[in-house]
């Protein structure tokens, strides 16, 4: 038993020796100017990639006629012209069909007020004064 302890003290004095080791070997190379470079260059290169992606993936919807991000932003800017033109439109049809509205009332209020004039009518044949005898103009 004695001589198990001994030999698993061994392995963790190994272990945490090795451990020291390899953090201040990291440390180092964390630390150097190198990494430094080695980082920035590694950085710049997938920045690098991901715009040609983006820009491959622009080439590729376009190939393919899909709607892009600018194609959507002026049909979007049509959208809003053409709601706003219908929007004007619906309110001149409003407005005309007041104006009918009033138009067909005050029509209706005329044919009220002569009809007890005709109901009279010239010498009692039910027309107004300015009828003729032969008709009606």
């Amino acid at each position: 038993m004695a001589q198990q302890d001994s030999a698993e003290q061994k392995l963790r004095e190994a272990y945490d020796k090795s451990e020291k080791q390899m953090s201040r070997a990291a440390d180092q190379l964390v630390t150097s100017q190198g990494f430094a470079e080695a980082l920035a260059m590694v950085t710049s290169n997938v920045v690098a990639m991901s715009r040609i992606a983006s820009i491959g993936m622009d080439q590729v919807v376009r190939a393919t006629r899909f709607a892009g991000q600018r194609d959507l932003a002026r049909l979007g800017s049509q959208l809003n012209r053409t709601e706003d033109k219908l929007e004007r439109v619906l309110q001149a049809v409003e407005q005309l069909e007041d104006e009918l509205a009033r138009t067909r009332q005050e029509r209706d209020e005329a044919l009220a007020a002569a009809e007890p004039l005709r109901s009279r009518g010239a010498k009692g044949r039910g027309r107004l004064p300015h009828e003729s005898e032969g008709g009606e103009q």
